[in-house]
């Protein structure tokens, strides 16, 4: 059975979506056809309970002769409380692992957004902004492990990559900037390639929007959520994003609208003035340059 030698591991909402559906027909490279939900092996307790045969049988068994054969999962990246990077490290001490790294601020209300398509959260940014840590200590079950609201400290980046790098050489970690992957695509998959040790020259079709609809109201989305079971939400909306109106996603639609609403200007503000510092770190770590962030 083929086994896994890369990992689109994070951050959320910061375009690995994009790149994993932009790269995933290239004739070298296998991932898996179920993109959503994400695997979450490495970062899921109740998952990686189940082994590493489990892992293989669930995720990789289509898999061919391609040379690089991978999964995305972006909640790697900010694993390092739930031992994400050691628990990779210990089953495939070789793993090539590619992180997206996005304006944290933009990537926070991105986040925030996504939750809140979800039936997730029911406060404005703002407010949850201000109540992150206490929602995190309050979390139980797996929502202490996926941590919906983690908008502001997933934007820590140093910090999580300095997990990855004390257990895994530099040289198995590419970082994109996602912003550098949107405007130059063609030459960023170029740097993909090479990384994975695949044919440069494969041209990628153009791929879709992957920016999330806008929520009218938080609390009938979050009634949506529990008269749909939860997940089922996910597929409805995802189906309704790509054009298919059936009754369900009609009805889920209704509380949707094609524009993004923007980020309150004090929201941006002090998201700004937060990770100053933690992108002075990271631009130093990586030899980055973070002005435009």
């Amino acid at each position: 059975m083929a086994e896994p030698n890369f990992i689109i591991g994070g951050a959320v909402a910061s375009g690995t979506s994009f790149l994993s559906h932009t790269i995933k027909d290239h004739p070298q490279i296998y991932l898996p056809k179920i993109m959503r939900p994400e695997c979450g092996f490495f970062y899921k307790s109740w998952e990686f309970s189940k082994g590493k045969d489990y892992y293989l049988q669930r995720w990789f068994t289509e898999a061919k002769e391609q040379k690089a054969v991978g999964e995305r999962s972006s909640l790697y990246f900010h694993g390092d409380f739930m031992d994400v990077p050691k628990r990779i490290h210990d089953m495939y001490p070789d793993m090539k692992l590619i992180f997206c790294l996005r304006n944290p601020t933009e990537r926070a209300y991105a986040n925030y957004r996504f939750t809140a398509l979800c039936g997730l959260e029911n406060l404005s940014f703002q407010d949850a902004l201000e109540q992150e840590e206490d929602r995190e200590k309050q979390a139980t079950g797996i929502w202490a492990e996926i941590r919906p609201f983690s908008y502001r400290k997933r934007g820590q980046y140093a910090d999580q990559l300095k997990a990855f790098f004390e257990v895994f050489p530099r040289r198995q970690i590419l970082c994109i900037k996602s912003e550098t992957l949107s405007k130059k695509t063609p030459e960023i998959l170029k740097q993909v390639f090479h990384f994975l040790g695949v044919d440069e020259s494969y041209m990628a079709p153009p791929q879709e929007n992957f920016t999330s609809p806008n929520v009218k109201n938080l609390w009938v989305q979050t009634l949506l959520r529990k008269w749909l079971r939860g997940p089922k939400l996910d597929q409805i909306t995802e189906n309704y994003r790509k054009g298919s109106r059936t009754w369900t996603e009609k009805i889920a639609g209704w509380n949707l609208t094609e524009g993004k609403k923007p980020m309150p200007a004090e929201d941006r503000k002090r998201l700004q003035d937060f990770y100053s510092s933690h992108n002075e770190r990271l631009a130093k770590l990586l030899d980055w340059d973070v002005s435009d962030w």
